[in-house]
This record gives structure tokens, sequence and C-alpha cells, in this order.
């Protein structure tokens, strides 16, 4: 699941497990991303773009999961419970696209 399980009352419960895989999401996502516009804006179309691109995401996978492991061993069984803030409205495609990527995080990090 790509976010924390909501009771009845809207209360959820997040743990050291989904904080972990959050961060590891936002750096793996956004630090690959960022780094290929930069590689794409430097390099012609071709092998060396394509090597830069895949070395930069094992680069990057290491480092989510490092920090995903780091959470998880210092955090250890903590949990807590929230209520979280306002309801985002996504389409069935943004839900599905959001779902994929959480599951290839969830990948990286194990």
């Amino acid at each position: 699941m790509y976010k924390a399980e909501q009771d009845q009352e809207g209360k959820a419960i997040i743990d050291a497990k989904w904080l972990a895989t959050e961060v590891a999401s936002i750096i793996f996502n956004q630090g690959k991303a960022r780094v290929f516009n930069v590689l794409e804006s430097q390099l012609e179309p071709g092998p060396r773009l394509g090597a830069a691109k895949r070395l930069t995401e094992d680069v990057i996978s290491n480092i989510a999961r490092d920090s995903a492991h780091l959470i998880r061993d210092v955090l250890g069984d903590w949990q807590e419970e929230v209520i979280p803030g306002a309801e985002v409205d996504l389409t069935s495609e943004e839900v599905e696209e959001i779902e994929i990527d959480y599951q290839k995080v969830e990948r990286i990090i194990e």
C-alpha cells in the first residue's frame, strides 16, 4: 500500500517501515529525476547517456536502500497514531502509477 492505513475515524498508524519507504522513495524518485535531467542536458543520446543513467540509478538505489535501513534500524518498532492532513483526489491512473513506484522502491530497499 502506498500510504499509511487509516481506520474508520480517519486516524492512521505510521511506523518505521512506512517512514523508511517514504524517505527512500523521495531519495530515489527525486534524485534520479534531477540527475537524469542534468545528464540529458550534458550528454548526447546514445550509449554513454544510457550507461550514465544505469550507473546513476544504481548509486541512487544504494543510497535509498542505506537510508531506509538506517531509519528502520534506529526506529525499530516505533509507531505513531496520526490524523492525516487534507484528502487528495487522484485519478485511478495516478493511483496506479504511485503504487507501481512504491512497489519499485520497496523492492530496492529490501
